[in-house]
């Protein structure tokens, strides 16, 4: 009768370790540990709750996070006023009357322009650049009628400003 070979295996490798014995090559040459007493030096606790802007500001004008959460705010037709720093411009260039994307800009609440963002499209003011806080009057809207603009969060719409009447002297 032949022995199995895993079992000359196992009785060869308990032979090994009996003769090589349980305790190894000795203890470890390294000291004991010891904690040492000391302070550690933490950064302060940031704020995970950053500071909201409000719905409303004082003189009626809304805030990104204010219009966009309140759902009915300006979308009857009449004008809303909306206040927030400018966090992108895209303007046509000078030589071109139509571009794609059409002029927009992006209102968000924040000077570091995290966050809830609404879209603005239409005659933008010229003195919206980058970073800038701007108040903003127009139309609350999901899509314009020429269909340059869609947003099913919120898009103002301002309107062009009125032309003045011909032979009206321009002052």
């Amino acid at each position: 009768m032949q022995t199995p070979l895993w079992t000359v295996a196992t009785v060869l490798c308990g032979l090994t370790l009996g003769l090589a014995g349980c305790e190894g090559p000795g203890a470890a040459a390294y000291p004991k540990r010891v904690p040492t007493k000391g302070t550690a030096a933490l950064p302060d606790t940031p704020d995970l709750n950053p500071k909201l802007a409000p719905a409303q500001y004082n003189d009626g004008a809304w805030s990104v996070r204010g219009i966009l959460e309140s759902g009915t705010a300006g979308r009857k037709g009449g004008p809303v006023k909306v206040r927030g720093f400018v966090a992108k411009v895209h303007t046509c260039p000078a030589e071109q009357k139509t571009c794609k994307p059409a002029p927009h800009l992006l209102l968000a609440d924040r000077k570091s322009l995290q966050g809830r963002r609404l879209l603005v499209g239409g005659a933008l003011p010229e003195d919206a650049t980058d970073g800038r806080k701007v108040t903003v009057e127009g139309r609350m809207m999901t899509a314009s009628n020429d269909g340059l603009y869609f947003a099913p969060a919120g898009l103002l719409l301002i309107a062009p400003p009125p032309e003045a009447p011909e032979g009206a002297d321009a002052k």
